[in-house]
């Protein structure tokens, strides 16, 4: 649980893949951005900077914000 927000993310042990990428994105401002985070982090989930491929991408803003963005 973040919040009200349930994540399930599944796990297939049949796979051997060292590290996977899984994408979900929600919209939250940049003020909660501090609080999901930190939320994250007590989930003892690993968070990574830039854009290395990790299980988990949060990031503040929406679809029309990220698109402009990779535009520039």
């Amino acid at each position: 649980m973040i919040g009200d927000l349930w994540v399930a993310l599944m796990e297939d042990k049949q796979t051997k893949l060292l590290k996977t990428y899984n994408h979900i994105d929600f919209q939250i401002t940049p003020e909660q951005l501090l609080c999901y985070t930190e939320q994250l982090r007590l989930l003892d989930l690993k968070i990574e900077e830039g854009r290395s491929r990790v299980s988990v991408n949060i990031h503040a803003g929406n679809l029309n914000d990220r698109l402009k963005r990779y535009e520039e």
